[in-house]
């Protein structure tokens, strides 16, 4: 008779720590195994793994001793992307409202996945314009893909519909009255980062605008 327990479990998984897991990686830990799907229904069925989506999975954090991080699991969930808009902008703490479902921005198809920490959603965009203001950050255990506070800005605005900043009176109604910006971490960006992007044709004339008063 097959005895399951915990600790062989925690053994075998623990080396996962709180990055998902793919099916085929946990299949590799029990060679001896002839159904891999088996063992991760069972181990899904035991309250040990998370289901994310199909076929990825995270450790349960009482048996993995670390606190999950939505913002890695917005990196693994769906790749390459990087986290942006409300998500880093409120990260950096340059906004002050929660953000309970994160942003990513993807060279690959847009897409939306709910899970059991919120939705995460990736907006395409070319590869010229993701290798834009990004940065590796290491917060703690965890290491992820994010926009600097200035591409997230521009990502912010950039995939806003119907958002429209043709004069400087509304930029600056729409920072410190709509999302209630971080005025003087605003003063502070560098404006190459607007050009940039701008220079892809990417709601040119608003993001101009902003670095020429970056500029002023």
């Amino acid at each position: 008779m097959r005895i399951f327990t915990t600790f062989g479990v925690m053994e075998r998984l623990k080396v996962f720590g709180n990055i998902p897991i793919t099916t085929a990686a946990i299949a590799s830990l029990y060679p001896e195994l002839v159904s891999k799907n088996q063992k991760v229904a069972e181990l899904k069925k035991k309250g040990v793994l998370i289901r994310l989506k199909k076929g990825m999975y995270l450790l349960e954090p009482k048996f993995s001793g670390k606190t999950i991080s939505e913002l890695l699991v917005a990196n693994v969930l769906y790749g390459p992307s990087y986290l942006s808009m409300e998500s880093a902008l409120w990260f950096y703490g340059l906004i002050p409202e929660a953000v309970f479902n994160h942003t990513s921005i993807t060279t690959k198809h847009s897409r939306n996945f709910t899970t059991p920490f919120g939705t995460f959603r990736y907006l395409n965009a070319s590869p010229a314009y993701t290798s834009i203001g990004v940065q590796s950050v290491v917060d703690g255990d965890n290491a992820f893909i994010i926009a600097r506070p200035e591409k997230a800005l521009c990502d912010l605005i950039v995939y806003t519909p119907y958002l429209n900043l043709r004069y400087r009176r509304e930029l600056l109604t729409y920072l410190e009255d709509d999302i209630r910006f971080d005025m003087d971490a605003f003063y502070a960006f560098r404006p190459d980062t607007f050009d940039a992007v701008a220079s892809l044709g990417k709601k040119s004339n608003m993001l101009r605008g902003i670095a020429k008063l970056l500029k002023s």
